[in-house]
């Protein structure tokens, strides 16, 4: 009996190892990954440009990342500290915030085109969308997405 489910369980574990390795788990988590890790950032520059647009001081933003210092390493503490300084001292706001909703787009896009293309992997669907279509349904789904945030942060 137990070497008949040891047997089982072998058997398993190969044909697990083995539909890994034809999916590309690991190649296609660490594109993932990278993406959004890549997309943190200008968001970051986003939301920093776009409070500079309100009637609010560098302190004040300062005075509510000080409170980020306690749960971020103080490196990225140090970091996030520099961007802020550096986006209030900007002359050309404007600028700086189309630019970073572009760059903040982009990435995110990436990421989510990277989660289309895993799920597409996953499920075995072959892409058939062109470039332009692909784009563009990658930007719906991160407006998509950043919507039921605030709309889940709104209702909470």
């Amino acid at each position: 009996m137990k070497t008949i489910e040891n047997k089982r369980a072998k058997e398993f574990i190969k044909s697990l190892i083995k539909r890994a390795q034809e999916d590309e788990i690991v190649s296609l988590s660490a594109q993932l990954a990278y993406f959004l890790l890549l997309s943190i950032f200008p968001s970051i520059i986003f939301g920093i440009t776009l409070l500079g647009q309100f009637p609010i001081s560098s302190n004040d933003i300062l005075n509510l990342l000080h409170n980020v210092s306690y749960i971020v390493p103080q490196d990225t503490y140090i970091l996030i500290k520099s961007m802020v300084l550096s986006v209030f001292q900007m002359s050309q706001k404007g600028n700086a915030l189309s630019l970073s909703i572009i760059m903040s787009l982009w990435s995110a896009s990436n990421g989510m085109k990277a989660i289309i293309r895993a799920l597409n992997k996953a499920y075995n669907v072959k892409e058939d969308r062109d470039f332009l279509h692909n784009r563009f349904v990658s930007i719906f789904l991160v407006f998509s997405v950043v919507m039921a945030i605030i709309i889940a942060l709104l209702l909470s």
